[in-house]
C-alpha cells in the first residue's frame, strides 16, 4: 500500500483530567477546549495523535469539533495568530504535535 501524503490537520479537543496520580496539568474547572495542530493522513489518524499525546499530560479528550485540513480551517476562518503559529512548527517534524491555549470551563457547555 502506498503511503499516504501527511498533510497539517487541525481540530479542537474539550480535554478533562484524568482521575490519576501524577497529573502533569491542574485544572479547577470540569475541563478546557484547546486548538491542536500535528501531520497526520487523515482526521482519524489526528484524534489517535492528540489522545495519545493527552494521555501523556494525565489528560482524557472528552470530544473533537473542527477537525480538518489546515487550508480548509483557514478558507473557514478558524486560523488565528496562535493556529498559524502552531501549524509552522507542526510542519517542521511531523511527529510535532502541538496544544494551544487552555480555554476552561466549569460546567456543561
Amino acid at each position: 500500500m502506498a503511503d499516504m501524503a501527511r498533510e497539517i490537520w487541525v481540530g479542537q479537543a474539550e480535554l478533562s483530567q484524568s482521575p490519576v496520580e501524577g497529573v502533569r496539568v491542574r485544572s479547577r474547572g470540569k475541563g478546557a477546549f484547546t486548538w491542536w495542530a500535528r501531520c497526520a493522513t487523515a482526521g482519524e489518524s489526528f484524534d489517535a495523535r492528540v489522545s495519545d499525546v493527552s494521555q501523556q499530560y494525565g489528560l482524557f479528550v472528552a470530544g473533537f469539533e473542527n477537525v480538518m485540513r489546515y487550508q480548509e480551517a483557514d478558507r473557514a476562518g478558524l486560523v488565528g495568530d496562535e493556529l498559524a503559529e502552531m501549524a509552522e512548527h507542526a510542519s517542521q517534524d511531523e511527529e510535532f504535535c502541538m496544544m494551544g491555549t487552555l480555554n476552561g470551563h466549569s460546567g456543561d457547555h
